[in-house]
Parts: structure tokens; C-alpha cells; sequence
């Protein structure tokens, strides 16, 4: 399973839990089984961004550039978030996932920095650092800027960035079944999103199969469809408050 069908599943679930979050919320959906399924479905979504920015964030040749393009389309995908999810154009309670993600990055990049210093003594420093670094930057998720999955969010992607350090290296050179390997990092990361979230994040750990499930390649990949990733986002959102929620605020 490469990059592009985990990327797929991400957005196909992330858009049919948005849809029902939305529907319900405008009264065209009841409270019941189908509205907690789809709901349950949606759970899927995130810990698959998480794995993809850790992914990305080994493999990219320029991290600032990714660090910023988060930025970016977090700045963007604002309006669409507050306006589709929250009902109005802005709602400073609430800030949308691209900032979680971005704050994840941050620390995984710390982490990996720090953890392949060249003495020990070194090496202890930078574990530290990039700790510390992700305490505070995921309570700044929770309590500052209160973004979609806040400090859970942030830690679960600093759990699964771990493969990045050298504690990921040390394993993966005795751990040689690319599963297994994988297991002992995605398992506990969607452990803790579901212990600091709620009872329905439970139905993440489907997310799991699909992350052991990966092959480690790109698949087919393209300007338009990197670029079409991170406006889906922003896109989706957009569409949606225009279908459903402004026609609900005219009719209130």
C-alpha cells in the first residue's frame, strides 16, 4: 500500500466524517447508528496524516519548505474550517488540523535532529530538547491555540516520529520485518490519541492496518496531485458550508 492509496483512504474518510459532522449539525442528519458510524468512519483519517507527515518528514530534501507549506494552507483552510464546522467565519476557539500536523512536524524534526548527535553526551542533550520541545508544543496545541485534536494530536504524531530517531534506527536493524517494526511505534501513538480523546476515537486503531499495510513507495505522483492534496482540505470544507450551511443560517 503506497503513500497515494493511504493519502486516498485519508481524504475519503476525512470527507465522509466532515459530511456527517455537517449534516448533523444543520439538522438534515439525526443523532443514531448511521450518524456514529459515519462519525466512526471518520476516525480513520487522522492517524493516517500523522503517518504521513512522519513519512514525510524522512523523506523530504527541504523541511522548512514543508514546515511552511503547512503554514500556508493552515492559514487558508481557516475560514473554510470555522465557517463549515463551527458555523461561523471565525471561531478563534478552534483552529484546524494543518496547525496540529505543522506542531507535530516541528517535533518529530527535533526529535530526529537531537537523537542522531555525534557524542552520547550530546545525543542525551537533544533527547531532552526535543521532548521538552513537544510538552510545550503540544500543550500550545490545546491550551493556546486550541487546534483540531490538540495535544493528542501532537502526541501521537510525536510517538509514531520516533521511527525517525535513533531509536527508530537501533530497532529497525533488529527488527527486520518492516510490519513488525512499524507495529511497535503506530500501535502506541493511536493508543494515547484514543486515551486523551474519547470513547469513539476507539475506531483509529482501524487506521492501524492500513499504516502495516504500507509499502514504503510514493506510487504515482504528480504536481497537480501534491498540490490537489493540500487543497482538498480547504476545498472540501468550502464546499460544504456552501451546500448545507449558509443555506441553513438564511433559512434560521
Amino acid at each position: 500500500m503506497s503513500v497515494l492509496v493511504l493519502k486516498i483512504i485519508a481524504y475519503a474518510t476525512m470527507l465522509v466524517d466532515h459530511t456527517a459532522h455537517v449534516l448533523y449539525s444543520t439538522r438534515l442528519l439525526r443523532y443514531g447508528d448511521l450518524y456514529l458510524a459515519l462519525r466512526g468512519i471518520g476516525r480513520i483519517a487522522f492517524p493516517l496524516f500523522c503517518f504521513m507527515i512522519v513519512e514525510g518528514e524522512r523523506h523530504t530534501k527541504d523541511r522548512p519548505r514543508y514546515l511552511f507549506r503547512l503554514l500556508l494552507f493552515g492559514l487558508v483552510s481557516e475560514v473554510p474550517f470555522d465557517l463549515a464546522l463551527f458555523m461561523k467565519a471565525a471561531d478563534w476557539d478552534h483552529q484546524n488540523v494543518y496547525f496540529t500536523l505543522l506542531l507535530g512536524l516541528m517535533c518529530v524534526w527535533a526529535l530526529d535532529w537531537g537523537s542522531h548527535l555525534k557524542t552520547p553526551l550530546k545525543r542525551a542533550a537533544g533527547w531532552a530538547a526535543g521532548l521538552l520541545l513537544s510538552a510545550v508544543l503540544a500543550y500550545t496545541a490545546r491550551r493556546f491555540l486550541r487546534t483540531d485534536y490538540g495535544s493528542a494530536g501532537v502526541a501521537c504524531i510525536v510517538v509514531m516520529g520516533l521511527m525517525n530517531t535513533s531509536l527508530g534506527d537501533w530497532l529497525r536493524a533488529r527488527v527486520y520485518d518492516p510490519w513488525a517494526f512499524r507495529a511497535l511505534f503506530v500501535l502506541p501513538a493511536v493508543m494515547v490519541l484514543v486515551l486523551m480523546t474519547n470513547a469513539l476515537e476507539w475506531m483509529a486503531f482501524l487506521a492501524v492496518f492500513f499504516m502495516l499495510a504500507y509499502n514504503g513507495k510514493k506510487g504515482y505522483t504528480s504536481p497537480l496531485l501534491k498540490w490537489g492534496g493540500y487543497v482538498f482540505y480547504p476545498g472540501h470544507l468550502l464546499l460544504l458550508a456552501f451546500l448545507f450551511v449558509v443555506p441553513y443560517l438564511k433559512g434560521v
